[in-house]
């Protein structure tokens, strides 16, 4: 899921720190929306939702299992 601007590549990032190499704990959500220091359009708080449902099912790899998938 690639971000269209700037904003949506913050939440991206913000959501993508607290992921962590592990997968996204929904309990999350409140300090991710704590994090955003810009006010969110309903576009962006879309994109965030979706987002974080997206890198719940797409957890990051870390370097191990990227070996062992290759």
């Amino acid at each position: 899921m690639q971000p269209a601007d700037e904003y949506e590549s913050v939440i991206a990032r913000i959501v993508d720190g607290f992921a962590g190499g592990t997968r996204l704990d929904p309990s999350v959500i409140d300090q991710i929306i704590a994090r955003i220091d810009f006010a969110m359009t309903q576009s962006q708080g879309n994109f965030l939702i979706d987002y974080i449902r997206w890198r719940m099912e797409n957890p990051i790899a870390t370097s191990g299992e990227t070996e062992r998938a290759g």
